[in-house]
């Protein structure tokens, strides 16, 4: 049996709605349940404890009147089918109530048995009709939900946040037939115990739910983790400007307003996935490039990296001969040193003496091209020449002895015996550029000035000094620093055919050339 809640203050009209049903609905094919209240009150209350398969609502009761009865019923998310009465026999507020959503309009005194029937048969079947199709929607989604979307498992995830059925199977239809995946939450509640395991790709939310308003369930997911950037579309019938801005405000991206229309809401979704793609693809552009440029951070200084990133430097094969000023340092008695420490305190002094030395390459232009274990090889005029760079190159060993003497003064542990180290500095023309196959190449520098640099550092073992550097950097020096005095010394050297001269800074003359 059929139940019809049936909305009526005025008591004869009433009546003789219940007698028609009483007396014809047999023969009329209707058996109906009527239960009558007389206020809209009444009316709410009692849908919010029972079902019914119609109502019958009057414009004209005591707590409501004209089409607002209408709309306040149809906002209450009732799903029955609502049958109008009315005194009044005006075309155009019956056709408003047709567009609003009343199945039907009766205009009291007018209408007799059989159209009652008729209307509220109609009125029936659809209610039947829709309690099938809700069924149909939800046992589909359901098992949907179960498979989770597997074969549409790389389409974006689309998570529904909305507490109206109808508005949840028409939101999931529509979204499984474009192609996305579905996640369904009827609360803030279920909102948030669900985002705090997945991380759908779009959020599409009801302004209105039971247990909290949108605007705020808006707030509270963009201060979860990871939500920032979140797609949100919100959707509400109220699409007054006082809700637009409340809702942009609130951090959502877009509002749409109901009833929805499929083609808008698909364009917009589109619009707001292809934006969050495109924010995604820059997310990983950018944090792509803060690796590169972190990577190249350890080797070079800030200014190199931005040439090489600003591509101001070459990235294919080959390079160029250029007049630069090549530094060569060394650890001495490196391998004592690991026999005589643990290999964890080893690692650990190399690693952060390496460091310390490469911050002050960096500090005064300089660029580390290789790391050789105990030693390095860096660079100063490259790839852009300075005006000042063999100065550079002696301020950067004269700060690398401070440094050993502070080592020294105060070891991060104790140390077998002093640390000391060698560092022969060299200006010439030399090759700089990318060597290797297009799979893996490597910037390098390559020349007479790198391989004298490695053998003039080897020479202050036997000068017993820490600086050594050739008679080009000298010459240059003269120009920046004339107060500095040098000890010469002569010495042969593997690969050069005659004796060469090299050079000490020092701060006064202690002999003039020093022979070994």
């Amino acid at each position: 049996m059929a139940r019809m809640l049936m909305i009526e203050d005025d008591p004869i009209a009433a009546d003789l709605v219940q007698r028609m049903i009483r007396t014809g609905g047999d023969a009329g094919g209707l058996t109906c349940e009527v239960v009558h209240v007389s206020s809209l009150a009444a009316g709410f209350a009692r849908l919010s404890s029972s079902a019914f398969d119609v109502i019958m609502l009057d414009l004209g009761l005591p707590d409501s009147s004209g089409l607002d009865t209408l709309f306040r019923v149809i906002s209450s998310r009732t799903r029955s089918p609502i049958v109008v009465t009315t005194a009044e026999s005006d075309p155009a507020i019956e056709a408003r109530c047709l567009t609003a959503g009343a199945q039907d309009v009766l205009i009291k005194g007018q209408f007799n048995q059989s159209g009652l029937f008729r209307a509220l048969r109609n009125a029936i079947s659809r209610s039947t009709f829709l309690t099938k199709e809700r069924e149909r929607r939800m046992s589909d989604l359901n098992l949907y939900r179960e498979q989770g979307g597997v074969q549409q498992k790389d389409h974006p995830r689309i998570l529904i946040i909305e507490d109206d059925e109808d508005q949840i199977n028409l939101l999931a239809d529509l979204m499984i037939r474009m192609k996305y995946r579905v996640s369904v939450a009827q609360s803030a509640r279920e909102t948030r115990a669900y985002l705090q395991e997945e991380k759908p790709d779009l959020i599409l939310l009801d302004l209105h739910l039971p247990d909290e308003d949108g605007i705020e369930l808006t707030a509270s997911i963009r201060a979860m983790e990871g939500m920032q950037n979140l797609a949100i579309l919100m959707m509400s019938a109220d699409y007054s400007e006082q809700a637009v801005v409340g809702a942009l405000s609130s951090g959502v991206n877009d509002f749409i307003s109901k009833p929805i229309r499929s083609g808008e809401l698909s364009l917009r979704i589109a619009s707001l996935l292809e934006l969050k793609r495109k924010e995604v693809e820059l997310a990983e552009i950018s944090q792509t490039l803060q690796r590169e440029r972190n990577i190249l951070g350890r080797y070079f200084s800030q200014d190199f990296v931005d040439d090489v990133l600003q591509e101001r430097i070459s990235a294919e094969l080959g390079g160029n001969i250029q007049r630069a000023t090549v530094m060569f340092f060394d650890l001495r008695k490196s391998t004592d040193l690991a026999e005589l420490i643990s290999p964890s305190q080893f690692a650990g002094l190399l690693s952060m003496m390496m460091n310390d030395l490469m911050e002050m390459v960096f500090a005064t232009g300089g660029s580390v091209n290789k790391l050789l274990g105990d030693g390095m090889l860096v660079t100063f005029g490259l790839p852009v020449a300075g005006n000042q760079d063999a100065l550079n190159a002696l301020d950067t060993a004269l700060k690398f002895k401070k440094y050993f003497q502070t080592m020294n003064e105060l070891p991060p542990f104790e140390l077998p015996f002093p640390l000391d180290f060698g560092v022969g500095i060299v200006t010439g023309d030399l090759f700089a550029g990318n060597i290797g196959s297009f799979r893996r190449m490597e910037y390098t520098v390559l020349g007479d000035p790198v391989n004298l640099a490695a053998r003039i550092q080897d020479l202050t073992k036997r000068a017993g000094v820490n600086i050594l550097l050739d008679g080009e950097t000298r010459k240059e020096l003269e120009e920046f620093r004339p107060e500095l005095k040098y000890r010469a010394f002569e010495a042969g050297v593997r690969g050069k055919q005659e004796r060469i001269r090299v050079y000490h800074p020092i701060q006064s003359i202690e002999s003039d050339v020093h022979f070994f």
